[in-house]
């Protein structure tokens, strides 16, 4: 598998060099770019896709570019430093509920519909992690989806942590919950884990896309992803859809990996550390914390 990497980074970088020299919307954008971003919109079943050149941009420059001042945000309090940059940017009213608790969120949401008039005519969002990166925690999409749709919510949810991981084919949330993509208004998701390579997307139906094209400061002010770097996630995404195995095997090492820190918690304990998370079989973060420093 390595060796389709190398043969895909080569030629692409053969063809044109190490780097674009300019953003998307003038000079930046090559063909790989946009087979890119049809491939990862084929794999999801989505109508459109936006490529990002770094991870975490995608993230921050996805909630500043449809969220604007005196807009309303509802985000999980244990969301990872990207959304919470993205959030300081929007300039949005922000509230949070208590994480990956559905009854504080029900509450949060039917409070602010409740108690503000206008209401309606201001946009409103709940944005989540499916996979949560400060605690390893599997957001219920399908109680969040019920919740936005009862309240007239969008969801921006981002698959950094579970893309490539979760479900039978690596899919995420359309895989692992049965939850039709549709139903999540925009998908962001950083390709520095499971594609292994470098950048990030967002992913959704055909205005989204085309908005963030013209309004999304780190995709118009940005110099675009290298090409090598956008044929390295074309690769990782056909290994991914064609060795399905793949994710069997992963989950069969996680439960290995659990295994292995839970027989190892009394020498943990003697060590200073101890098994801080984890939360169930199919944990794709898990913490160590540091119980006491006992010096060198």
């Amino acid at each position: 598998m390595f060796s389709k990497f190398r043969e895909s980074c080569n030629f692409v970088l053969e063809k044109y060099g190490v780097g674009s020299c300019g953003p998307r919307g003038f000079y930046g954008t090559i063909d790989v770019h946009i087979d890119c971003e049809f491939r990862i919109t084929k794999f999801l079943g989505t109508h459109d896709s936006i490529l990002y050149s770094y991870g975490l941009s995608s993230l921050f420059s996805t909630i500043s570019c449809f969220c604007k001042k005196d807009d309303i945000i509802v985000v999980d309090e244990g969301v990872h430093w990207g959304i919470q940059n993205g959030l300081y940017l929007s300039r949005s009213t922000i509230v949070y509920f208590k994480h990956n608790d559905m009854e504080s969120l029900e509450r949060t949401l039917e409070k602010i519909t409740a108690q503000n008039k206008r209401v309606k005519k201001l946009r409103r969002y709940v944005v989540v992690e499916f996979v949560y990166q400060n605690s390893g925690q599997i957001a219920p999409l399908d109680k969040i989806i019920k919740s936005k749709e009862k309240y007239r919510f969008r969801v921006l949810l981002d698959e950094t942590n579970s893309f490539g991981v979760l479900g039978r084919t690596g899919r995420g949330l359309t895989g692992y919950c049965g939850v039709p993509i549709e139903k999540i208004d925009i998908v962001t998701a950083a390709m520095g884990h499971a594609l292994a390579t470098e950048g990030g997307f967002c992913t959704g139906n055909a205005r989204v896309i085309d908005h963030q094209r013209l309004s999304s400061s780190g995709y118009v002010f940005s110099a675009s992803l290298p090409p090598y770097l956008a044929s390295a996630a074309i690769t990782a995404i056909d290994i991914l859809e064609q060795n399905p195995d793949l994710t069997s095997k992963l989950k069969e090492n996680i439960a290995i990996l659990c295994k292995r820190l839970v027989s190892s918690l009394i020498f943990s304990f003697l060590y200073g550390f101890k098994d801080f998370l984890c939360f169930c079989d199919d944990a794709l973060v898990l913490w160590l914390q540091l119980v006491c420093y006992i010096g060198q």
